[in-house]
């Protein structure tokens, strides 16, 4: 036996930690453009291994994989050999199937080579999306690598530190790759020739998307030179700008910049907050520009709002404007009244009371133009009062908020923003009067108007979370729930008894809360049971609630096809427990993928099966929102549209026959008899799911004659 046969057979005989199963190394990638890889038939056998190293093979998009950065097992259970064959494995995934094309790398405490990553990557094909994030020194080679990939679309390197060498490969390696339009640069301070040398590179790409840290604009001149230049780039991010006491002309070269290029759409300038001569000169600039549509800045505090006001109302044709700071809402109201360009606008001041909106409100109802104004910080005396004041200007529909109360602090908004919302939490001033806190609590759902809530509160008695949970039991429009506080012995289970009722809850938080085990079984029957909840994080410091939660988690989650993401502290010595809930969001998420593949065309019945299970979940249309660019209405017709498909064509959808069953009218336009059955069929098959009909005899029935295809029996509906 050669060396290159003994080292295959050792790695077809290494044996999974978890299970004692092994991999055929000898079977290459077979996906095709009609024919998925035969990897999908079983990821969880693959993660077995890769779960050594922190990692996650799962599909990304419908019928290809990707790899990311998922926290595994403890690494005191596992030898070096084993860790070496889970690297060798990637190694192999890498060089061998070309149906992985997303890779994201985290340096993990036991070290990740990139150099044999590297070597891997010249061999590939697949991959056009790659992330690497807190790698100290990455070596030239990797570098070397990613110029071979000529398919590489999207690179970001986050938190990551080069050396010297590897700095010029990478300047070589983006000239050099053609598709490269996305590229996003968190790399450790560089000094001034390799900045001048990087954006050199840049200026030479085909790079569309470019996401910088604020050093480079250490020199203003060198950059504002490149950005005036650059003929490709529409999207431009700068991260962490030096802060304004400290700057001296950085931000007025680039904003002169913009007088120049015409090209640039998008630009965002997070926690840059501009000084008053900055502030006026871009009001200056972008009533000369008008090829930038999307501009996100701050105010320093001091600013002049006029400053601000002449930017909304003399722009040339900016479309959406996110202004963050302090600044006075009601100081803007009159410019708001002239613009015309804007359609959206976003306003994240350091509070807003209710009682100081009201100008603005009125200005804006009198604007047509704007369609959506989203302000942030609105403070409020009792929850529900700002909202009650939109209704009165019939500006519900276009003004999305996020509201606070302080004592006691709850959160509310009217939209689904997708962040967190305890982000924003600010500390009570004194300890609320228990009765104040359950007069919030019953305001909350009279009547119910929120899309998200979140409330903090030291302790949970049993009579707020009864009305906390008779809240929950009977709102329809809420979506997600952020909870932290204490609680006593009984205050959980009233509380999870509110949660089990609800049927419009997508996205749920715990923190530093407490579960008994009974609590986790019930939390685990809602999780059961549930078809509308895709997000469940608890983050609590207590081991026990932990364990408690995620084992029984692990257990439930065989039936649920809809949860995709649990989030959870990251305790190693509970990896097992995580890796069976990460294997089921696996299945829930490639599922999910299937049912958008449908509503896309599609007709397969696996697709079929998995677009009837998601027909009426939020999620579906929201990825379908992702992947068409349509419209909420334009999804959910298509959805409906689709659905009557599968109602017409069931018998060719499960594969019973191969062509459309059809029936024709005579010459007189009389109906027939035939028309007649196949109304019939129609209420039949009314009563029937794709998923009803098996490929293979069931138990009991494998002497029926005909048609491989059985019907499992399924009780009639009412």
């Amino acid at each position: 036996m050669s060396t290159a046969e003994a080292i295959l057979w050792d790695l077809n005989n290494t044996k999974s930690v978890l299970t004692s199963r092994t991999i055929d190394h000898s079977i290459g990638c077979t996906h095709s453009d009609t024919e998925m890889c035969h990897i999908f038939v079983d990821l969880k056998l693959w993660n077995e291994f890769l779960w050594i190293i922190h990692l996650e093979l799962k599909e990304v998009v419908p019928g290809k994989l990707g790899i990311v950065h998922q926290l595994g097992c403890s690494w005191k259970r596992v030898s070096e050999i084993q860790r070496s064959h889970a690297f060798i494995l990637l190694h192999w995934l890498l060089k061998n199937h070309h149906c992985i094309e997303l890779l994201e790398l985290k340096e993990t405490p036991f070290g990740t080579n990139l150099r044999l990553i590297g070597d891997a990557l010249q061999c590939n094909v697949g991959i056009k999306k790659l992330g690497v994030s807190k790698f100290e020194m990455i070596p030239k080679a990797f570098f070397t690598a990613l110029a071979t990939l000529s398919g590489l679309q999207k690179l970001a390197l986050c938190d990551v530190s080069l050396t010297r060498h590897a700095v010029a490969e990478l300047q070589l390696a983006i000239k050099e790759m053609s598709s490269l339009t996305s590229l996003e640069l968190e790399v450790r301070k560089l000094n001034p020739r390799n900045q001048s040398g990087l954006l050199d590179a840049l200026a030479d790409s085909s790079v569309a998307e470019l996401h910088l840290p604020g050093w480079c604009l250490d020199n203003g001149t060198v950059f504002a030179k490149f950005l005036a230049q650059n003929t490709k780039l529409k999207k431009l991010t700068l991260d962490y700008i030096v802060n304004e006491g400290e700057r001296t002309n950085e931000v007025l070269d680039l904003f002169g910049a913009l007088r120049t290029n015409k090209v640039l759409e998008k630009l965002y300038l997070p926690y840059c907050f501009l000084r008053p001569s900055e502030g006026r000169f871009l009001a200056q600039v972008m009533a000369e520009n008008n090829t930038l549509s999307v501009l996100q800045v701050g105010i320093a505090f001091g600013n002049e709002p006029d400053d601000f006001a002449d930017l909304i109302e003399r722009n040339g044709g900016l479309r959406e404007l996110e202004i963050e700071g302090s600044f006075l809402i009601d100081e803007l109201a009159g410019c708001i009244k002239k613009n015309t360009t804007l359609r959206k606008l976003s306003l994240q001041s350091a509070r807003i009371g209710v009682e100081r909106t009201e100008a603005f409100l009125d200005a804006l109802a009198g604007n047509e133009s704007l369609e959506l104004v989203t302000l942030g910080n609105v403070f409020e005396l009792v929850p529900g009062d700002f909202h009650e004041l939109l209704e009165q200007k019939g500006l519900e529909k276009r003004v999305h908020y996020d509201c606070y109360t302080s004592d006691p602090p709850i959160h509310t908004s009217n939209k689904r923003s997708g962040t967190n919302l305890q982000r924003v939490y600010i500390e009570p001033q004194q300890d609320p009067v228990i009765l104040v806190v359950h007069y919030m609590y019953f305001k909350l759902a009279s009547p119910f108007r929120f899309v998200e809530v979140s409330i903090r509160l030291d302790r949970l008695g049993c009579t707020s979370a009864r009305l906390l949970a008779r809240y929950l039991s009977s709102t329809e429009v809420l979506e997600s729930l952020y909870l932290t506080f204490d609680v006593n012995e009984h205050s959980m289970s009233i509380l999870l008894g509110g949660l089990r009722l609800n049927k419009s809850i997508s996205s749920l938080a715990f923190e530093d809360c407490e579960f008994t085990n009974e609590d986790a079984s019930v939390l685990g029957a809602l999780v059961k049971e549930s078809k509308t909840m895709q997000e469940i994080t608890l983050l609590s410091p207590d081991y026990s609630t932990s364990l408690a939660v995620i084992s029984e988690l692990s257990r439930c989650l065989v039936d649920n096809y809809f949860l995709l993401s649990v989030k959870t502290n990251e305790y190693l010595d509970l990896g097992e427990y995580m890796f069976e809930i990460r294997d089921k969001m696996r299945r829930n998420g490639s599922m999910l993928l299937d049912a958008v593949q449908f509503a896309m065309g599609s007709c397969t019945k696996r697709h079929a099966e998995a677009f009837e299970r998601h027909v009426e979940s939020k999620s579906l249309v929201r990825k379908l929102q992702e992947v068409t660019g349509e419209t909420e209405f334009e999804v959910r017709e298509r959805i409906k549209t689709r659905l009557r498909y599968i109602r017409y064509n069931f018998m060719t959808v499960v594969g019973v026959v191969k062509e459309k069953v059809i029936c024709k009218q005579g010459k007189r336009q009389r109906t027939l008899l035939d028309h007649i059955g196949f109304d019939n069929l129609l209420r039949v098959v009314s009563y029937l799911k794709v998923r009803d009909i098996v490929d293979e005899p069931v138990a009991g029935c494998s002497h029926a004659p005909g048609s491989r295809m059985q019907l499992r029996k399924r009780k009639a509906r009412p």
